[in-house]
């Protein structure tokens, strides 16, 4: 490379600054002119731009492991390295926001290249980068710490490889993990919203300095700890689901960091349910819908339908053939206790007429429902398809007004 080179990569870059993709036009841009293959990543290590000019993504774990040490020696507070110098071919710098790393640049180049060659190079996309990082920092710049970033990308991510490492784990012990946690999900619903997600981070943190959140394609994960009520973070994170016009499902206390992991799938299923049975509404809390988010959940998790399917959809297929009320009238009868009286009251029915359907019923399932763990769990199985039907019948129905 000589000084045309590197003016030509001074004034695109000059160029691009606040311009609409203007990081993409750069990268290419730099990348076609000099011969080099240009990746940007998150502090994550995960790709969020890149032009492969020279077909190197092959080598991609070798960079995602040099970005991880360089993250882990940032965690333990050990002196870090402009840059990481372990391939001849590479040149990696961290792009950094007010003394924060946000992510890193590498560009991998021809082998026979020097690397001082490069260095500027390098230098200019991570300055650019962090550039216009800080100058949409209302959309985009992320305002929480690398280390508490981290963390919370351990403990809600799920990534535990970086959380093996005994420095790392008793750090979280003390300083992150503080028993009273509250989960939260906020849900853009399209990715591209992603600085929205940011911003709200951002907004949150504001108010909770000890919050852990974790951001992930359309949904931001939210943690809340050291908490000694949620009524507080349920009404702000309400607050927040107006204002900005997103999705907020919360969950409720809980004070063992083991369940973290398990309560926040839940908590992604209670969201998924409360989704489909109302898509219309915002804000949701777990224990206003616990009964149908069990039921899906235990569905979804295991596969289980139920107890006595086959039976049951016999005794709705006779329904439906010949206009009969069975399968209304099995349900009304274990909900009565197995009191025939009773149930024939509920309906509306003569006494012996409910008789009678009880006497078809059984011929038809061909087992006995006054024995009580059948009659137990029959009407488990009911109950359950039922919230099934009608979570159904609320996505047919939003199909339909699309």
């Amino acid at each position: 490379m000589d000084s045309k080179d590197y003016g030509f990569c001074y004034r695109i870059a000059f160029e691009c600054i606040g311009k609409e993709n203007g990081i993409e036009r750069m990268i290419h841009e730099i990348a076609d002119r000099v011969g080099a293959t240009v990746i940007i990543t998150n502090i994550y290590g995960e790709i969020v731009g890149e032009c492969d000019i020279l077909h190197l993504r092959n080598r991609k774990e070798h960079y995602d492991k040099m970005i991880r040490s360089l993250i882990l020696k940032e965690l333990e507070q050990e002196e870090r390295k402009e840059e990481l110098e372990e391939l001849s071919e590479a040149v990696m710098r961290p792009i950094e926001v007010k003394h924060n790393i946000e992510g890193f640049v590498v560009v991998l180049f021809p082998d026979s290249e020097e690397k001082e060659n490069w260095r500027e190079i390098v230098h200019v996309i991570a300055k650019t980068v962090a550039i216009e990082l800080e100058y949409h920092k209302d959309r985009t710049w992320c305002s929480i710490s690398m280390e508490r970033q981290i963390v919370s990308e351990i403990v809600l991510g799920g990534k535990k490889e970086m959380g093996e490492d005994i420095h790392i784990k008793e750090k979280m012990e003390q300083n992150y993990l503080i028993p009273g946690f509250l989960l939260g999900i906020v849900w853009s619903g399209d990715h591209r919203r992603y600085g929205q997600l940011q911003h709200i981070r951002n907004q949150i943190y504001e108010k909770d300095q000890e919050l852990l959140s974790y951001l992930s394609g359309e949904c931001l994960y939210l943690l809340f700890t050291g908490k000694k009520e949620e009524q507080k973070t349920t009404e702000l994170l309400r607050a927040i689901s107006q204002a900005s016009e997103v999705q907020v499902c919360v969950g409720s206390l809980f004070s063992d960091k083991e369940e973290i992991l398990s309560r926040k799938r839940f908590l992604e299923q209670a969201m998924q349910t409360g989704n489909r049975m109302d898509p219309e509404r915002e804000f949701l809390v777990v224990k206003e819908n616990f009964l149908e988010t069990i039921c899906s959940y235990v569905v979804k998790e295991s596969g289980f339908k139920g107890y006595y399917c086959e039976e049951l959809e016999r005794l709705r297929k006779e329904d439906l053939q010949k206009g009969t009320e069975f399968y209304r009238s099995l349900k009304q009868y274990l909900l009565s206790g197995n009191n025939v009286g009773m149930a024939a009251k509920k309906l509306f029915v003569h006494r012996n007429t409910m008789i009678y359907r009880l006497q078809k019923i059984d011929e038809i399932m061909k087992i006995d429902p006054n024995e009580p763990d059948t009659a137990r769990l029959l009407l488990i199985s009911m109950v359950l398809q039922e919230l099934i039907d009608k979570s159904n019948k609320k996505v047919d129905e939003e199909r339909n007004l699309r």
